[in-house]
């Protein structure tokens, strides 16, 4: 399943946005609009394994569509 989950740090306001269940660098395109309307524009990024399978890997696999 596709989900997008942004997190609040209570304490310190931090924003942190995350994109699940996406293959290949559509997760950029997914998150693109509202990293940029909470003005992380320049955000920095922690790439996963996800972002490195094809779509066909990641269905192969049990990721689903």
């Amino acid at each position: 399943m596709k989900q997008i989950i942004c997190t609040i740090t209570k304490k310190t306001g931090a924003v942190s946005v995350k994109a699940e269940g996406y293959a290949g660098a559509s997760c950029l395109a997914a998150t693109k609009e509202l990293e940029a309307k909470l003005g992380l524009v320049d955000a920095h990024r922690e790439e996963t394994h996800e972002m490195h399978q094809t779509e066909e890997e990641r269905q192969r696999l049990g990721g689903g569509a």
